[in-house]
């Protein structure tokens, strides 16, 4: 008589197979499941979701930004990497749940109908849809992160290169807050002249 599980599933196997049938066995009480079930590698998928993000995220910070604003700001730097983690995190999650759902669905196709298995499918369904959302609105977040680092670069950045200097008659601004700088110190040296001159009558 057999003593565990894996005699018990050898056993049941030579019966069926005996019988001259092949239906699937439910997965119920303490028998295992006889129908195929694919191995899923957790460190590949891992892998392939921290590349896909690391893509994705360099991807809009080249769309916005320059290369050579990139690999010289570390704030762009850290706040890229963050966004990759993130990102990372979600499409990880996203492998998963995919994998999550076709393990049930098998699982209810070899005869599991129990109320409580199409429950939970339902609810890893809805999650999955959460998760796709998530992913979106996480990407256009990261756009819109993109533009303003681009838009607070161009104004407020001290490097010439990163605020693209422009000579205005004679003036050299590095930005808008530099420009009205030169503008206000020329009319205050103007009206010093102006009051040196009245002094002098």
């Amino acid at each position: 008589m057999p003593n565990n599980k894996d005699e018990v599933r050898e056993s049941i196997k030579d019966l069926l197979q005996d019988d001259g049938t092949n239906l699937p066995i439910a997965n119920t009480g303490d028998l295992p499941s006889f129908h195929s079930m694919e191995t899923f590698s957790y460190d590949t998928t891992k892998t392939a979701a921290v590349e896909n993000a690391k893509k994705m995220m360099s991807t809009v910070m080249k769309l916005y930004l320059s290369e050579k604003i990139i690999e010289e700001n570390e704030y762009v730097q850290m706040k890229q990497r963050v966004e990759e983690m993130q990102l990372a995190t979600l499409l990880n999650q996203m492998q998963q749940m995919q994998h999550s759902i076709e393990v049930l669905m098998r699982t209810i196709e070899t005869g599991e109908l129990s109320p409580r298995m199409f429950e939970v499918l339902g609810g890893l369904q809805k999650t999955m849809l959460e998760i796709n959302k998530h992913t979106t609105l996480h990407i256009m977040a990261s756009e819109e992160n993109a533009k303003k680092l681009k838009h607070d670069i161009d104004i407020y950045g001290d490097n010439k290169e990163l605020s693209q200097s422009k000579k205005i008659d004679g003036v050299v601004s590095r930005g808008n807050r530099d420009f009205m700088k030169d503008i206000q110190e020329e009319i205050q040296d103007v009206d010093f002249d102006n009051e040196e001159q009245k002094d002098g009558e």
